[in-house]
């Protein structure tokens, strides 16, 4: 017998929810959602959305409507969790290239390894993503000791705002501190980030780069103004520790102790 092409035309679009046959226009798909997204029944709704998508996978409204519904399951999903991951996923991968969808999810974003390191780029591209989303994907990798990670989030940062202060810090930190050691690249940029904003903290970055590159006089110059200022305690039991090695080399051996002892009086307080 012969088939019925348009019977099999619509065969092809039915979707299916809940194990059910639907098959529905574009209008009735977007009011079905909406009702659905009007009761709180977000996942649901979500469910529904997806079918459409697929069924219209190609269609602007209903793209934007899935869309919708997963930025709505979103907000009621705990943060840094897999199901917050998996969200992130969906919705990035239902419009790649929309950048006022990647600058929304950029701030939840960071908080997911994988994520990062596939839409970093795109991240990069968007210049309306601010450098503070960068600094967090920065303080994650850090935790990670992914250090050249961390190197390239800040000169991100600094892509989109040359004046970010704690993007030049922390590219001073790793240079300094993670071999093979750049001191000369440290200090150039532990210098701009003092230029911008002159807090004890980056004093105490750029004293500790000077004492590394045996220049006493001006490390213990920047460690003493960072120790006046307001410092985390392990940076100040840095600085006291430093200051201390640093006296005892140009032979102030009572100056030394002193800052031996305040080394050791924070130590106990990070302590108790």
């Amino acid at each position: 017998t012969n088939s019925d092409p348009q019977a099999e035309e619509a065969s092809d679009t039915t979707e299916e929810v809940n194990g059910v046959p639907v098959e529905l226009s574009k209008d009735e798909w977007v009011l079905w959602v909406t009702a659905l997204e009007r009761l709180r029944k977000f996942e649901k709704a979500g469910e529904v959305a997806r079918v459409a998508g697929r069924q219209y996978s190609d269609d602007p409204k209903i793209r934007d409507l899935a869309i919708q519904v997963v930025m709505a399951e979103l907000r009621d999903v705990k943060p840094r969790t897999p199901e917050e991951a998996q969200l992130l996923r969906e919705a990035h991968e239902l419009d790649p290239e929309n950048t006022r969808l990647i600058q929304v999810l950029a701030d939840r974003l960071v908080y997911h390894t994988e994520l990062v390191q596939t839409h970093l780029a795109q991240m990069r591209a968007n210049k309306t993503v601010a450098p503070a989303v960068f600094l967090k994907a920065a303080e994650m990798w850090f935790g990670q000791q992914e250090y050249e990670n961390v190197v390239r989030c800040c000169e991100f940062a600094l892509e989109v705002d040359s004046q970010c202060d704690r993007a030049q810090n922390n590219i001073a930190w790793v240079r300094s501190n993670v071999e093979p050691l750049q001191l000369e690249a440290a200090l150039q940029a532990v210098n701009e980030a003092i230029k911008i904003d002159p807090q004890a903290g980056y004093y105490e970055t750029r004293g500790q780069i000077h004492y590394k590159l045996k220049d006493f006089q001006r490390a213990a110059s920047d460690l003493e103004r960072a120790i006046n200022g307001r410092l985390p305690d392990q940076d100040l039991l840095n600085s006291h520790q430093t200051l201390s090695k640093i006296y005892r080399q140009l032979g102030k051996s009572e100056q030394a102790a002193a800052h031996a002892t305040r080394a050791r009086n924070v130590r106990q307080r990070m302590r108790s």
